[in-house]
């Protein structure tokens, strides 16, 4: 356990669960691996490419309702689902249920807690937005999402910070860049809320953060996962196979 957190930095924090937190992962111990071909595709990867980040959410449903979301409805859904696990394109047995039962039998439960004194700063407080709204990298993202106009510049401030798609990810990842290269010292990753639900709470953990992982499968013969899996399947809109019912 950690015995201690920083009070030197003027932003709120969110400690970890005491009985840690949840990721949903293959290996959910394993450090996250680095592309080295841009921008990671999670909210706050490292633009630059240059650290990995775990996430963990404070309670199982919201681990699920992040990792899962992939599956939900989209236009170009074949290709999304190829992406997750290397299905060939021109496979047309393969369906939507399959792709999630696949993923399912996977996964693993990791209960992830901290040997590690460093805070972890809540993204939500003012103080740390208007600050980190200074920073060079997240200037260029905020200019470059074409948010705001010549006369009414965007900020960085909650509207923002919890904005998703194309426009919005290269600004998280901004923001991550600008708390890692200035709070390093002192923080060990970012707490947010999960843009699904939030009432979840998540964490984004720099991967020399350390950790403590103990995990087991993920199956629907356990109630609590079964049901955790229910509930983020019913709000992201998703059709479980039988099995998870």
């Amino acid at each position: 356990m950690v015995e201690s957190i920083p009070e030197s930095i003027p932003y709120r924090q969110r400690r970890l669960p005491q009985r840690g937190a949840f990721r949903v992962h293959p290996d959910p111990g394993a450090l996250p691996h680095l592309t080295h071909s841009g921008p990671g595709r999670n909210r706050y990867d490292d633009p630059l490419n240059a650290y990995g980040v775990r996430y963990v959410a404070e309670n199982l449903t919201g681990a699920l309702l992040e990792t899962m979301a992939r599956f939900r409805a989209v236009p170009t859904v074949q290709s999304r689902l190829a992406a997750v696990i290397g299905v060939e394109d021109d496979d047309p047995s393969y369906s939507q249920m399959d792709a999630i039962r696949d993923w399912l039998a996977m996964q693993r439960v990791g209960l992830v807690t901290l040997a590690d004194p460093r805070a972890l700063v809540d993204v939500h407080d003012p103080l740390l937005l208007a600050d980190i709204n200074k920073h060079y990298q997240v200037v260029a993202a905020l200019e470059a999402s074409e948010l705001g106009t010549a006369l009414n510049p965007a900020t960085l401030d909650e509207g923002v910070i919890r904005l998703g798609g194309p426009r919005a990810r290269p600004i998280t990842q901004a923001v991550s860049r600008a708390i890692y290269e200035g709070y390093r010292d002192v923080v060990g990753g970012i707490a947010y809320r999960s843009r699904l639900d939030d009432q979840e709470w998540c964490w984004a953990l720099w991967d020399d953060t350390d950790v403590i992982v103990v995990d087991e499968p993920l199956t629907p013969l356990r109630r609590h996962h079964r049901q955790a899996v229910q509930h983020a399947a019913t709000t992201l809109e998703i059709q479980l196979p039988l099995n998870w019912h």
